[in-house]
Parts: structure tokens; sequence; C-alpha cells
């Protein structure tokens, strides 16, 4: 049982879990026009600050810190506390955060066809004088399960150490291409399913030990002194990745594999996890007076282990899953192999 969580960075743990009820169907529809509010004594002469050449001025500081699971300054709740009770640590694990993505711009067509377009029917659109009618508006969104594990630990003055480790669910409608549309302009919740970010689990290790940084007086110390040696490992679970039949709907958007009548679930496919490790050694000279000289060398990928990042996801238009195209599940592309880079850094 923990009984003690160092609150000033020793180890630090934060929850995020998201909740939210089953999205219900929307049905796109073209965006109203805005209605203008009546001006006031209060804002009828307001005239907004402008730049030098006439443009609005958005200048300033725009903070981000709501959107950040873990805050970048101290909690003003824990003062100087340095160590959290059982009851708090209980409390903090039992805490939930809302994260969900709501209004999230998706490209909806507003004149979808209805039937295959033959001769002069022009697919049987709403509007036959016109094609389609692509419009972006915020209908998606989305939502975030996550739990945030970190451990931060200096044991000596030569070296320190960093596990972080985070399990999680992102769910959505919409993917990340700007251009995304859904496979039915009539109910965008067919696309509900795996984020293309989703990773399941993400863990990342680094850490950094180095010898004596004082003047070296001794042959032994002028061997020894002003090396640092610093690596991170990272291992992600598989990224999702929508399989697609190659066939274009009645809609005109990409389809996807139908089983008993219905498309597949978008993003079904399981991609390739991920790792890799990196390493970096250098050694300080000091060169008289302030002035110093930094050789170093930086390895990445340091095992060669291929990635691979993105697959051929048209599965053809056979009987999903048992008749897949020959070309489909091949690797398109992967990651860098190892690398190499030496350098040498000055400081006056």
């Amino acid at each position: 049982m923990i009984s003690r969580i160092l609150a000033l960075g020793g180890i630090s743990i934060a929850v995020a879990l998201a909740q939210s009820s089953t999205p219900a169907p929307a049905k796109p529809k073209p965006p109203a026009a805005a209605k203008a509010k009546p001006a006031t004594a209060s804002n009828a002469n307001y005239v907004p600050p402008k730049t030098s050449w006439g443009e609005p001025d958005l200048q300033g500081i725009w903070p981000l810190n709501h959107l950040i699971a873990v805050p970048l300054t101290r909690p003003a709740r824990y003062a100087n506390k340095a160590n959290l009770s059982d009851e708090e640590i209980a409390a903090a694990l039992r805490a939930r955060g809302h994260f969900a993505g709501e209004d999230l711009i998706i490209s909806i067509n507003q004149n979808v066809p209805s039937c295959v377009a033959v001769g002069t029917n022009n697919g049987c659109r709403p509007n036959p004088a016109y094609g389609n009618n692509s419009q972006y508006s915020p209908l998606a969104h989305s939502v975030y399960h996550g739990l945030h594990l970190s451990l931060m630990q200096r044991p000596s003055k030569w070296g320190t150490y960093r596990v972080g480790y985070t399990l999680s669910k992102a769910m959505n409608n919409v993917g990340e291409n700007f251009f995304s549309s859904p496979i039915d302009p009539f109910d965008i919740n067919k696309d509900w399913g795996r984020s293309d970010d989703d990773q399941r689990h993400r863990l990342v290790v680094n850490g950094c030990i180095n010898s004596p940084t004082s003047p070296a007086r001794t042959g032994w110390e002028m061997l020894t002194h002003g090396f640092q040696v610093s690596g991170v490992l990272q291992a992600y679970s598989a990224l999702p990745f929508n399989i697609t039949s190659g066939v274009t709907t009645v809609q005109g958007t990409a389809g996807r594999p139908i089983v008993d009548g219905a498309f597949i679930e978008r993003n079904a496919g399981v991609g390739s996890a991920f790792f890799t490790t990196s390493l970096r050694v250098s050694r300080s000279f000091r060169l008289g007076g302030s002035a110093q000289a930094e050789g170093l060398l930086e390895v990445f990928n340091l095992t060669n282990h291929r990635n691979d990042l993105t697959r051929n996801g048209n599965f053809g238009s056979g009987a999903y899953p048992t008749n897949p195209s020959p070309t489909f599940n091949q690797i398109t592309a992967v990651g860098d192999p190892r690398s190499l880079q030496f350098g040498v850094r000055f400081r006056f």
C-alpha cells in the first residue's frame, strides 16, 4: 500500500477519466445565420484595438492550461505541503476529469445524392440544379479516458531518472484529416470509433548519469570528469487504421466493408506497436576562464528496431474478413533506422 506520495517532484499521479453518454445521432443541417446582438450604450461606441497596419490586434498570451491534464504550476491547495495523506491520495484517485471535445469541425455534404446518377437525374439530389455542397459544420465530438502515472527520482548527485506511463482510450466520430467526411452524411455516428491517435499504453523512461564536473586536479580526474550519459526509451501500443473497401458509396464517400448489412467500425484495423531507444554521450572540457567545449555523440534508434508507420488499408471488395485484397495490410512507410550524429559545442 502506498503510504506517501511526494508532492514536490518525487512521485506524481494524474488521473483523467472522461465520461460521456452514448453519442446521439446528429443530422447535418445548414448552419443557421447568426443573430446580431442589438447595440447598447456600453458597446455602441466601442472600437476594437488594431495594429499599426489596420488589422485587429490579437497580440497577447492565450493560456491553454485548461487543456492540460497535469498543471504547469503547483496547485495552491498544496501550498508548502511535502506529503499527501492516505485520505488525500484516495481522493485524488477517485477524482474524475471530463475530457470531451464538442462541436468539432467536420465536412458534411448538404446536397446528398440518394440514387445512382443516371442520365439527367443528378443522383436524385434535394437540389438537382447543383452537385455536392460540402460545408464545414461543428457537429462532431470526442471523449477521452486516461490515467497517467509518473515517477521522477534523483537518487544521488550523479544521476536522475523518470518513468512515465499512460493508460488511455480515445473515441470520436471524425478523422484528423482536415477534409474528413462521414461515411453517411445523415448519421455521422456511423463513424464513431477509435480516434486516429488512440494508443492504449504509452511508456517513456529516461535517465541521466554524470561524472563530477568540478575542476580536475589529478591525472585520473582529468580522464573521468565532465562525462554525461543520457538516454530515453519509448514504447507505445499500436495505433488503429481505417479499413476501406475501395468502393465509393452513393453519397460519394469512401466505403468500408459491410458485415450483416452494416459498415464495419471506423478505424477497425490494428497497426504495429512502436519502440525506440536513443542515447547521448557528451564530455565537457574547460578551455580557461569561463570558456568550455563539449563534444557529443547522439545515437537514435539505438537497437535499429523497425517501426512500421503506415500500411495499405484498402481491403478490397471481397467478403470481410476472409477475402482481402493481395495488397491489403502491406506496409507503406517505416520509421528511421539507426542514425548517429557528432557535434561540438562551445560556451563562453
